[in-house]
This record gives C-alpha cells, sequence and structure tokens, in this order.
C-alpha cells in the first residue's frame, strides 16, 4: 500500500491546488493520503475523501483510491483530525488518521497529547497509520525546551508499533 501525507497548504497557495491535486493523483497515485489544509477537487468515481472542515471549503482529510473508508468519530479537535477504518489488501481492518495539530496561543501542548489519547483509545489493538502536519520534530524539544517536545517524541518510542508520518517523511518509532 502507498501511503503519503502532505499539507497543500491551501489558505496560502489557493492558486496552486488543483496543481497539486493532479500531481498526486497522476505522479504520486496513493492509495491511502493522510492530507492537511487541502480543499478537494470534484472525485473520480474511483476515489474517496472524507473531510473535517477547518475554514469554509478546506480542512483535514483521508483520501483513498479504490478502498472504501468507514469513517470514525472523533471528538477531540474535530476539524483538524480525520479518522476512518478500511479494510487492508490482506482483509485486516486498518484505522487510518491524519492530524493536523492545532497551535493555540503559540503551542502545541498540549492539544497534540489530547489528540493522541484518543488516538490511542480508538486504536486498541488495531493495526493503524497515524500521520499529518503535527507541527512539532524532534528538535523542536531543543529551541523551545519545556513546551512538550521531547516528552511527546519519548512517548512514540515507547509505541512498540508506532508509524507516524511527519509531512512526506517516514518516522519510525520502536521501543528501546
Amino acid at each position: 500500500m502507498r501511503v503519503v501525507t502532505w499539507n497543500l497548504d491551501f489558505w496560502q497557495h489557493r492558486a496552486y491546488h488543483n496543481d497539486a491535486w493532479a500531481y498526486l493523483r497522476n505522479e504520486i497515485k496513493p492509495d491511502l493520503a493522510l492530507l492537511q489544509e487541502v480543499s478537494p477537487p470534484r472525485l473520480q468515481k474511483n476515489e474517496c475523501v472524507l473531510l473535517n472542515v477547518v475554514q469554509e471549503r478546506w480542512g483535514t482529510a483521508l483520501y483513498t483510491r479504490d478502498i472504501p473508508l468507514e469513517k470514525l468519530t472523533f471528538r477531540t479537535y474535530p476539524e483538524r483530525v480525520a479518522a476512518a477504518q478500511l479494510e487492508s489488501s490482506s482483509a485486516e481492518k486498518v484505522v487510518v488518521v491524519s492530524v493536523h495539530a492545532p497551535i493555540i496561543k503559540n503551542r502545541v501542548f498540549p492539544y497534540l497529547d489530547q489528540i493522541f489519547d484518543e488516538i490511542e483509545s480508538l486504536v486498541g489493538d488495531q493495526a493503524f497509520i497515524v500521520g499529518g502536519d503535527l507541527n512539532t520534530a524532534r528538535l523542536a524539544e531543543k529551541v523551545w525546551p519545556e513546551y512538550g517536545h521531547g516528552p511527546f517524541f519519548e512517548r512514540l518510542a515507547k509505541c512498540a508499533r508506532a508509524f507516524v508520518f511527519l509531512h512526506s517523511r517516514v518516522e519510525e518509532a520502536t521501543p528501546k
């Protein structure tokens, strides 16, 4: 399964948004895309989009080709999180979550922790894919000590099967 995550930055680059969608569909060709700051175009018959609107016509979304999505309810910052369940090619149920972490009063924590608390509860023992624009980075703790970035990545490292996609780079968290 080809999985990507992308913040399309609709609100600042709407003039290029159709070009970005064409690139996603025709060049990247993902089976699953975790999208942020996106405004979906008219869908083709094999496409599925689950969009939670942040402002006007854009928001956080999941996009699939030839894979149906079953929307899951998410209570914590629901406009910033799109969650669904899909069936993989091996018939395994997989929870997929696209996250666009909110920045409130110049902080991403505790809000991102609250989102991940609900994700952990939602996922349970199921297979899962979580990704998006988390508005954090491993080295952010050095720039903003005591803001929660370090403990967040320590939390991910304790999860034995966590796969977190940050923008277009894959980070795999495994226990030490």
